[in-house]
């Protein structure tokens, strides 16, 4: 397992690692400038964040054909990702559940770009979707 990034908790997971005795099987690789090679030779990708604004890495998981587990944050997460092939959102903000959604996830699908998920993500149809919100903004003051 690898873990891809650096925060104030790390040397917690570093040293929690050890006393589980996995820290042989787990890699702490730190900030990646490009994570997107990680991401593609992924069995999944996990994003266990309690708080999400608009989580593009779920988008870039998906650009690279790597399935996603994920807490049911606040931010899009649901509605990323419900109903996704390879796409699995734990039942609760949880330890217990993120585990759950963990080991129910597929891993032996082979990993292929998944470019479906991103149309809707377009400029053009982001910028359609902003000018039917203002235009619908614009009708009720009317």
């Amino acid at each position: 397992m690898s873990i891809l990034g650096d925060g104030p908790m790390r040397d917690d997971l570093v040293d929690l690692a050890t006393q589980r005795g996995v820290v042989r099987q787990v890699h702490f690789l730190g900030f990646q400038n490009n994570p997107y090679p990680w991401f593609k030779r992924a069995d999944a990708f996990v994003l266990s964040s309690r708080f999400e604004g608009m989580p593009n890495v779920i988008l870039e998981a998906l650009a690279c054909g790597t399935g996603v587990i994920a807490m049911p944050a606040p931010g899009g997460i649901n509605e990323l990702l419900r109903g996704r092939p390879r796409c699995i959102v734990a039942e609760s903000m949880s330890a217990r559940d993120l585990a759950a959604a963990l080991k129910s996830y597929d891993y032996g699908i082979v990993a292929t770009p998944a470019r479906f998920v991103l149309d809707d993500y377009t400029v053009e149809t982001v910028c359609r979707r902003y000018a039917e919100v203002f235009a619908d903004v614009a009708d009720q003051r009317s």
